[in-house]
């Protein structure tokens, strides 16, 4: 499974291609890295991920716009929001732009590992249809 990771913190990123390096039973593949929602666009577009792990705030253009402009482009990918922000109204524009979960940071490992399996199950349905 192809992986974009959206986070404007450099460690933040590091630290998921890191974890996805320790858990490579997951079968997850590291493909791109943005810092903030205009990027996570073009490389939507241009790498083709089959997930994207995404943080909400980012800078220029947040998470959750990004996922909106995303999932009009590319309906078929899954997208993951992982951030720190516990907002009602933040998890209600996830729900309503379609996301696959909504996780908070930081996250459990647990937690992450059960979404990544969740997801891969629902794309390999997908992929058979």
């Amino acid at each position: 499974m192809r992986l974009l990771i959206v986070d404007d913190d450099k460690i933040e990123r590091e630290a998921l291609k890191q974890f996805f390096n320790k858990n490579k039973d997951l079968e997850v593949e590291v493909v791109g890295e943005a810092i903030n929602g205009l990027e996570a666009i073009k490389l939507n577009q241009d790498l083709k991920p089959d997930l994207i792990l995404m943080d909400i705030c980012l800078g220029i253009l947040d998470g959750l716009k990004a996922t909106e402009i995303i999932r009009k482009h590319s309906p078929h990918v899954e997208i993951i929001i992982l951030t720190a922000f516990r907002s009602f109204e933040y998890s209600r524009q996830a729900i309503k732009n379609r996301v696959f979960d909504y996780l908070l940071k930081p996250d459990k490992e647990k937690e992450l590992i059960a979404s990544i399996e969740k997801v891969k199950k629902h794309i390999m349905l997908q992929k058979q249809f």
